[in-house]
């Protein structure tokens, strides 16, 4: 006759990337996009590209068009949150020649399109508008990297150029590795006398919606995860409860989560994650 044994647990170590960088602050005076570097949060690799915003400078007349009166000139809008360019057409004659920029507008992450308009004129002019980009929009991460178990601090590099005689000053963000969701449950003590199965419940951890049954066999023998969740910062406690029955307890390890996956495959993918790095033992009754 053999003997039961409590299965041996281990926690596994699981390691995220680098999902986005939120801008907290967006900098000024890059004459060029600054670069950005990741460091520390246990991880390496990440890297990412900076989007710049910025003003209108001036607008390069592709045509002159023929006009008896100045025509009004109107820049498209500039993205939520900036400022809408303005000017004033330049035309010692018939032809306009340029735009004076009355405003520079801010906000723009690609140039305006410039439109020139008089209901006195027999050829509308054309141009196109050009930028500096002295603000940092946002951040497009081309690496996630890998390993990281918090997310890494976020440094852009400082302006080394001067506008306006003004010295700029350095663009700040914060960055935001996978969220995690339940991979195995680890069961500590298999407790004892359960005549029916008890409801496991996760709580704390941050995060929602992990769900599971249990196995019982006298004690409970076996936890079945039926939707890992999302959004644990932490690994969730693990409750039992319900009529008979005491003593069982158990561990939640967490794995990550691919967000847009339906339960079924996001629970593939955690035990693909934890393969090799959680061992449990358990010797069966002969």
């Amino acid at each position: 006759m053999g003997t039961a044994s409590r299965p041996a647990t281990g926690e596994a170590v699981i390691r995220g990337r680098v999902t986005s960088v939120t801008v907290t602050s967006p900098g000024d005076a890059n004459l060029v996009p600054p670069t950005i570097t990741f460091s520390g949060g246990g991880g390496r690799g990440a890297a990412a590209s900076v989007n710049m915003s910025g003003g209108v400078t001036n607008v390069r007349i592709t045509h002159g068009g023929a006009y008896f009166v100045v025509p009004s000139v109107t820049f498209s809008a500039p993205p939520a949150g900036g400022t809408r360019a303005t000017g004033t057409a330049v035309m010692p004659g018939a032809v306009v020649t340029g735009v004076t920029i009355t405003r520079a507008g801010t906000g723009y992450t690609s140039p305006p399109t410039v439109t020139f308009s008089s209901r006195f004129g027999t050829s509308t002019a054309t141009g196109v508008a050009e930028m500096f980009y002295p603000t940092v929009h946002s951040v497009t991460i081309t690496d996630g990297g890998s390993g990281y178990t918090s997310a890494p601090d976020v440094t852009f590099s400082r302006p080394s150029s001067l506008i306006l005689g003004l010295r700029g000053t350095a663009a700040t963000g914060t960055a935001t590795i996978d969220r995690s969701s339940v991979g195995s449950v680890t069961l500590d003590y298999q407790g004892s006398g359960y005549s029916s199965a008890p409801t496991v419940t996760f709580a704390d951890g941050g995060g929602s919606g992990a769900a599971a049954t249990a196995g019982i066999s006298g004690g409970v023998r076996g936890i079945t995860i039926t939707d890992p969740g999302s959004g644990y910062a932490s690994a969730p406690s693990v409750r039992f409860s319900g009529d008979g029955g005491n003593g069982a307890a158990a561990t939640a390890v967490l794995a990550l989560r691919a967000s847009g996956n339906s339960p079924e495959d996001n629970l593939r993918l955690a035990r693909r994650t934890l393969a090799g790095k959680q061992l449990t033992v358990e010797a069966a009754d002969e």
